[in-house]
């Protein structure tokens, strides 16, 4: 398929769109994109397959099984996906507990959470 760019040249829908290129790649062909799975991160496999199940299904937090969530949370953060922050923020309010009430003070200032600040707030009282 192909499209017309503003200059009215029509580019197919691969060179229009690849979010693998940079912008210095972008008259370069779409082969020179770095394939996924040569991209390096530090988070675990688990978390990541959780941030593209969201991303591409918006897949609810049910869905993640045993993924470590404030792990999610943090990446959800990095990457500025809000409605999966929102979704982490709601776990954590439900899981405070006297054993990860540091931990949840601690996300709720680190992510601004207002709701999990003050359910934290709550729990302490």
């Amino acid at each position: 398929e192909s499209s017309d760019d503003s200059n009215g040249k029509s580019k197919s829908k691969k060179e229009t769109f690849n979010p693998l290129q940079s912008s210095s790649d972008a008259a370069t062909s779409p082969s020179s994109a770095t394939p996924i799975s040569q991209w390096d991160t530090t988070n675990p496999p688990e978390v990541m397959k959780a941030v593209l199940a969201f991303m591409y299904t918006g897949a609810t937090l049910e869905t993640y099984g045993a993924v470590n969530m404030r792990k999610l949370y943090q990446v959800a953060s990095e990457y500025q996906l809000n409605a999966l922050c929102q979704l982490c923020e709601q776990w954590c309010v439900a899981k405070i507990s006297v054993n990860n009430f540091r931990d949840m003070v601690y996300l709720a200032h680190l992510h601004t959470a207002k709701k999990l600040k003050e359910a934290c707030y709550q729990f302490a009282k």
